[in-house]
């Protein structure tokens, strides 16, 4: 099913009292997918009014859309919203650096720095991965030129 056709099934759903908890998962994550931050943040709503709580993996898929949109107080908000509801749910290391790129590059780089250290403390992932190393190079590249490259090497 495409966007039109889930946003219909997802009116008939409710419509008829049916649970309607599976298609708008579906549509949150294709809408994320798409970049379409208005309708995210239309469907959470949607979601709180409906009384369904998102699981930790829809917060997370859901948290990925704003750093492709420049939105760093959504995603800070939906990161910190995840680590409060669902302590024990770990966010991939390419996610919190890709926030924490964001962070830097809108000038919240203390924001960023304890991000980076509180993940670094609670993973019990390896850090060593050499695909996670684009991220961290961005992560890099955005303090150094958003912020004194002295602070970098200090910090992160």
């Amino acid at each position: 099913m495409n966007v039109e056709e889930l946003e219909c099934h997802l009116v008939e759903l409710r419509a008829n009292g049916l649970n309607s908890r599976g298609t708008l998962r579906r549509l949150l994550l294709m809408n994320v997918s798409n970049n379409n931050t208005q309708r995210v943040f239309a469907l959470i709503k949607e979601a709180e009014a409906d009384e369904l709580s998102l699981s930790g993996g829809m917060m997370s898929s859901i948290m990925t859309t704003f750093p492709d949109s420049g939105n760093a107080d959504s995603a800070l908000a939906v990161y910190n919203e995840l680590q409060t509801k669902y302590p024990s749910f770990n966010v991939d290391a390419y996610k919190v650096i890709d926030l924490c790129t964001l962070l830097v590059k809108k000038k919240r780089t203390e924001d960023a720095v304890d991000i980076l250290n509180k993940y670094r403390e609670d993973s019990s992932k390896p850090h060593a991965k050499k695909a996670i190393k684009r991220n961290c190079w961005n992560l890099l590249t955005a303090a150094a030129e958003n912020q004194d490259h002295k602070l970098n090497k200090k910090d992160i």
